[in-house]
């Protein structure tokens, strides 16, 4: 019996030998195979993500892309920063330009208010002398501005001083004035 024993044994041992034979054969000779053959259960087990090689093209494309990148914001975020100090020094000009107008505004009041003085005093002057006189100095000045002048004057003692303007230059200057007077509505 121990023949037989060693008979079979040596059977299963060639019927396994001719099967791993033929699975290496072709190219089916691994774990999960050998496992299915002795009739254990085949693990299954996920396949882990191939390391990549950091000297691989993707891998170096990659990098420098976000060098680039890292870079580009670096260079955005300076170019923000500086249209920042830009953006406050208009915000400082614009503040002297209004501080400018404003002074300008009152200025222009003042230099208003000391013509209308000026003109008012003027006028006086005028309105007291003898409608000769005046005519002569109202002859003098620009036709527009007799016109400011005139208006502030009483109508009698305008009117003496315009009859007064009877020469040949002051009748044209005269009739210049009237003129202007009529467009301006005095």
């Amino acid at each position: 019996m121990g023949k037989l024993i060693a008979i079979v044994g040596i059977a299963i041992v060639g019927f396994l030998a001719a099967v791993v034979g033929m699975l290496a054969a072709t190219g089916n000779l691994n774990k999960d195979a050998v496992a299915k053959l002795l009739g254990r259960e085949v693990e299954v087990v996920a396949d882990a993500p191939p390391e990549v090689d950091p000297s691989t093209g993707l891998v170096k494309e990659l990098k420098t892309e976000r060098e680039r990148l890292t870079q580009k914001l670096k260079e955005l975020d300076e170019r923000d920063e500086q249209l920042n100090l830009r953006e406050q020094e208009v915000d400082a000009t614009l503040a002297e330009i209004q501080a400018l107008h404003e002074l300008i505004n009152a200025n222009m009041e003042k230099l208003d208010a000391a013509q209308d003085e000026n003109l008012v005093a003027l006028s006086k002057t005028l309105a007291s002398m003898k409608a000769q006189e005046a005519a002569i100095s109202l002859s003098a000045m620009e036709p527009k501005d007799a016109v400011k002048l005139l208006p502030l004057i009483k109508d009698r003692d305008r009117g003496k001083i315009m009859d007064a303007m009877s020469g040949k230059g002051d009748k044209e200057n005269r009739d210049e004035i009237f003129r202007l007077m009529q467009e301006k509505m005095y």
